[in-house]
């Protein structure tokens, strides 16, 4: 049922983009967290969304596969930047990566808390 396979697609999608709103909103105090979210959003949407309909048009001159290329080259930029942070933590480098919580939601594996 192509209904059924719809609300189960959207539902899984909305799953994998909730979450960056929940560690997002405890990256910063009460007092200025509408702001910081906000202004930080907005920044990136703009530049990297704003941004990519040149990029890709421009790296299609350099080769056919280029737009696939530029979403690769940032997902692997994502990946770092959180295996980074996990490991700065695990050093003692940085004291925590979320404002209130010791670790930020759905990140226990970072502890090795998997079971609970």
């Amino acid at each position: 049922n192509l209904f059924v396979t719809y609300t189960f697609g959207y539902s899984f999608v909305a799953v994998l983009q909730f979450t960056i709103y929940l560690y997002c909103a405890e990256l910063f105090p009460t007092a200025v967290r509408t702001l910081g979210v906000g202004v930080s959003y907005n920044i990136g949407f703009g530049l990297f969304g704003g941004f990519a309909p040149l990029l890709a048009e421009a790296s299609l001159e350099w080769s056919s596969y280029g737009p696939g290329l530029l979403l690769s080259l940032s997902g692997l930029v994502t990946v770092v930047t959180i295996l980074g942070s996990v490991h700065l933590l695990e050093h003692g480098q940085v004291e925590k990566l979320a404002h209130i919580r010791p670790r930020p939601y759905l990140a226990s594996w970072a502890d090795g808390d998997v079971g609970e």
